[in-house]
Order: structure tokens, then C-alpha cells, then sequence
């Protein structure tokens, strides 16, 4: 493999031929942040997952942690939980849909709890990653009988009125109605003209039921969160793999880490949310809709930028969602003011509550090692054993 030394490196050098400095200029524009006593208030979620994989079944545990960080204050907990179950090994490419679904269910509810608690006190909601991009990968279930669906739906409201007063619950919002959801889905099979239902057995739709429930659980959360608190969230991105600013072969983020090496930050962009498009086949395409809230869904903008908050240090995306563009123009002229106080809560140029809270939330090997011996799983076949022998 050596001797391809030369070729590999080539083939890299040619990812950066043709990029245009001069439009690295245009966009990028160099700024020296100084504000370095932090006085806002940060809150920041993270989640994690981690599973065991028999033959029979998948153990899994999943969790997610809230920190605040106030002015003057060590950063602390604010909220936190954690579940250990169990998913069926038919389906793998269900299960990690389903399991990071339900990670970032419980991000969105730390936070919102943790908002809920400290009602006007917190300044800033840190996010890693995107919301957009969370709705941009929505799973629209297609396969669920209609009615069904609609059932679920109206259950779904009463969530949405939870949320609203503040009496729901972190863990998962099936697990905790599970006996309501299979009576109401039951009963209106029974009374349903539907052919489709005229043999109706809850378990064997359990698991579409249960997912698609999920999924309208993920986009209350969701919705929520950026209808009542838009103009507070801050969505951080390390490791950002778009390149619709610059448009060249290599991340937007690698070519400010190549062509650059002062603090700043790049022009803002305003972006609307585009409707849901998912290949028929090689080349064909459908828009499907969301099946809540779609219409605000589609409503919501997005300020986004990059940034180096330090001179020589990496580069972050930020993303700003807003529920309408009404504020559009207020949050771009405060975008400096913006960038300062996520400086002066940072260290080597990121947030440190992100990487603080990014450490403390990992479900680690060891734990599951842990758990495996707890429900005495340790002696269950897993399909490995013969690589042993």
C-alpha cells in the first residue's frame, strides 16, 4: 500500500485546486472577539446510546443530560435521564432509526424541562448539531393504516398539552401511555369498516405503532421548542459536511480551515425549510408532507454561519432557527453580540458546556458490560461465539 503514498496525496491536493480565495474574501470576514467574562446564562443537551446485539434481541440503553452554566457558577446539572430496554433483532436498520429518535426525544425534553424550571432566566439554548437537519431526515412512516394513524394523531395532542403546562414526563411519551395507546388503537379498529383492520392484532403492528408515535412525539418536541424559544437556541456544529457557501468539493468548514487561520465569521445566510423529498427510484422524486404541524414546519427560517471564535482554532457552524422570518433582521444585527457571548463562555474556541456536558453523558462499553451482567444476559448467544473456536 505505500507505494499509493503519492497518488492518495494527490488525490487529496486536487479536492483543493480551484478554490477561489478571492471569494473566501468576499465571504469571510475576519473579527476579534474580546469578550471574555461570561454574563448570560447557557443551558446545553447532549444524548448517547449504546447497545448489546444477541441473537434473539438487542439491549439498549439511551440517556440524555441538561447543564446550566450561569455567570460567576460552576456549571451544574439541571436535568437528566436515562433508560435501559429492549428491541427486537429483525429489524437493525428499525432499530437505529428508532434508537436515535428516542436519544434526541429525550435531548429536546431535557431541555424544554430545564427551560420550563428556570422560566426567563436562561439567555441561551446550546445545541449540538441541527434541528434542521433533524427535519430535513424526519421518517415518514407510509406503511401504517391511515386510520390508525389518525388515532394516533389525536392522542398526540394531549402530549402537546403536557408540554404546554409543563406536566410531562423525560422518558419516552409511549412508554408512559403504552396501555391507553393499545385500548384507544384497539377499540377503534373494532368499530373501523376497514378491511385492512378486520383482523386486527395489536402486536403484530406494535412496532410500526410504536415508531410512528415516536416520530410525532420527536416533532411536538421539536416544534415546540422553536415556536416558544427560537430567538434563544443556538444550534453548534464541529463537524459540519456542507458546502452550499462556497460550493467546492470539500466542506465549507475545511475550506475556512484551510484558507484561513484568524478569528471572524462568515456572511449569515437566510434559509427557508424545504419540503420533504425522498427518491422513488434512481430518478424520481416525491415531496411528502409532515404529518403535524407542516405547515409551520415549512414556515420556519434559518440564520446560519460559520465561525472562528479564536484565532487558529476550529472552525464551527451556527445555526439559528426562527419560527418566521419576522426576527430575521433583529437576530442579524445581533449577530456579533451573538458570537462575544458564546466567546466568553468558550475555551480553545468552543462552548465549553458543550464539551462538558458531550463528556458526561457517554454510555460507555463498560456500562453495558455492566447492565449485561445486571440482567443476567452475560451466557446469551450472540452469533460470534464461532470466531472463538
Amino acid at each position: 500500500m505505500i507505494e499509493r503514498k503519492d497518488q492518495i496525496q494527490e488525490e487529496f491536493d486536487s479536492l483543493h485546486e480551484d478554490i477561489n480565495p478571492e471569494e473566501i474574501d468576499r465571504l469571510f470576514k475576519p473579527h476579534t472577539f474580546e469578550k471574555t467574562i461570561q454574563d448570560k446564562t447557557f443551558i446545553s443537551t447532549d444524548g448517547s446510546h449504546n447497545s448489546k446485539k444477541y441473537l434473539d434481541g438487542i439491549l439498549y440503553a439511551v440517556g440524555a443530560v441538561t447543564l446550566l452554566s450561569r455567570p460567576d457558577e460552576s456549571i451544574i446539572p439541571e436535568s437528566e435521564e436515562a433508560d435501559v430496554r429492549t428491541y427486537t433483532a429483525t429489524n437493525l436498520e428499525g432499530f437505529n432509526q428508532y434508537i436515535s429518535t428516542y436519544m434526541e426525544i429525550l435531548e429536546l425534553k431535557n431541555t424544554l424541562k430545564s427551560l420550563k424550571n428556570n422560566e426567563n432566566t436562561i439567555d441561551y439554548i446550546l445545541i449540538d448539531g441541527s434541528l434542521r437537519g433533524q427535519l430535513h431526515h424526519f421518517n415518514v412512516n407510509n406503511e401504517l393504516n391511515q386510520q390508525i394513524k389518525t388515532i394516533l394523531l389525536g392522542i398526540i395532542k394531549k402530549f402537546e398539552k403536557k408540554l404546554d403546562d409543563n406536566s410531562f414526563d423525560v422518558e419516552l411519551d409511549y412508554y408512559n401511555n403504552i396501555g391507553y395507546i393499545k385500548q384507544q388503537v384497539i377499540q377503534k379498529a373494532k368499530e373501523s369498516n376497514d378491511e385492512e383492520l378486520s383482523n386486527f392484532k395489536y402486536e403484530n403492528f406494535e412496532e410500526e405503532i410504536q415508531n410512528y408515535y415516536t416520530g410525532l412525539e420527536l416533532l411536538a418536541c421539536i416544534t415546540h421548542l422553536i415556536n416558544n424559544y427560537s430567538e434563544k437556541i443556538v444550534c453548534i456544529s464541529k463537524t459540519s459536511r456542507t458546502n452550499k457557501l462556497f460550493d467546492e468539493k470539500i466542506p465549507d468548514s475545511a475550506v475556512l480551515e484551510y484558507f484561513t487561520t484568524e478569528s471572524g465569521y462568515t456572511i449569515p445566510a437566510v434559509t427557508d425549510n424545504k419540503k420533504l423529498v425522498r427518491p422513488l427510484n434512481q430518478n424520481r422524486f416525491t415531496s411528502l408532507e409532515y404529518p403535524l404541524y407542516n405547515d409551520k414546519i415549512l414556515n420556519y427560517h434559518y440564520i446560519t454561519l460559520f465561525a472562528r471564535l479564536e484565532n487558529k482554532k476550529h472552525v464551527i457552524k451556527i445555526e439559528i432557527p426562527l419560527k418566521n422570518k419576522d426576527n430575521v433582521n433583529k437576530i442579524l444585527d445581533n449577530i456579533v453580540n451573538i458570537l462575544d457571548d458564546l466567546y466568553s463562555c468558550s475555551i480553545n474556541g468552543y462552548p465549553y458546556i458543550l464539551k462538558k456536558v458531550h463528556d458526561n453523558v457517554v454510555i460507555t462499553n463498560k456500562f453495558m458490560d455492566r447492565m449485561e451482567m445486571v440482567y443476567e444476559l452475560k451466557n446469551k448467544p450472540k452469533g460470534r461465539e464461532v470466531l472463538s473456536y
